[in-house]
């Protein structure tokens, strides 16, 4: 659900939207991760600067959420130097 949920996203963004979409946990951006990393942050870069995706991701992240597995993993690294992504 997660990559239909960016990539209606970015559709959104191409039709002039400022769409802002959940991820409730950080492990579960992973499903996401190609739309996010493959599309959203290359997307200016693909059409010479002439247009961007103002997408807005929260995605909670960290431990202490007394969750197993998924819920209390901090991937935010790969996000934080994605070129593209702010």
């Amino acid at each position: 659900a997660e990559s239909g949920i960016v990539g209606t996203a970015i559709g959104m963004a191409m039709r002039g939207y400022r769409p802002c979409v959940e991820i409730q946990f950080d492990g579960f951006s992973a499903p996401a991760f190609d739309q996010i990393v493959s599309q959203l942050a290359r997307y200016r870069a693909r059409v010479g600067g002439r247009w961007s995706l103002p997408v807005t991701i929260r995605i909670p992240f960290g431990g202490g959420v007394g969750s197993p597995e998924h819920h209390s993993e901090s991937p935010e690294g790969f996000y934080a130097n994605t070129p593209g992504l702010k």
